[in-house]
């Protein structure tokens, strides 16, 4: 797809994002205001989502380094952090 800026950029959803629309809303929030027609409802919540409702702790585990790059590998090829990775084959198994 050939994108012109002169028509605007489509979004995910199907409209058109245009370059004024884009200069308006960074001049909203850069003055600490919110464009028009969008709305805030609640708090700001700082930082990373929590991994989970309960309390997290730290598991420390040794390995042969090249056992650690495979897992590294396999985190990556899927898009994951290595911890990431660990968690979820860590609850398929313990499951």
């Amino acid at each position: 797809m050939i994108l012109d800026e002169a028509k605007g950029y489509p979004s995910a959803d199907g409209c058109t994002v245009t370059r004024d629309m884009v200069e308006a809303w960074d001049a909203a929030y850069s003055s600490g205001m919110l464009p028009d027609g969008y709305t805030f409802d609640g708090p700001v919540r700082v930082g990373r989502p929590r991994l989970s409702d309960g309390d997290m702790t730290v598991v420390t585990v040794r390995m042969p380094k090249a056992q650690k790059e495979a897992l590294e590998r396999d985190a990556g090829r899927r898009g994951m952090s290595l911890s990431g990775y660990v968690r979820e084959v860590l609850a398929v198994r313990a499951s």
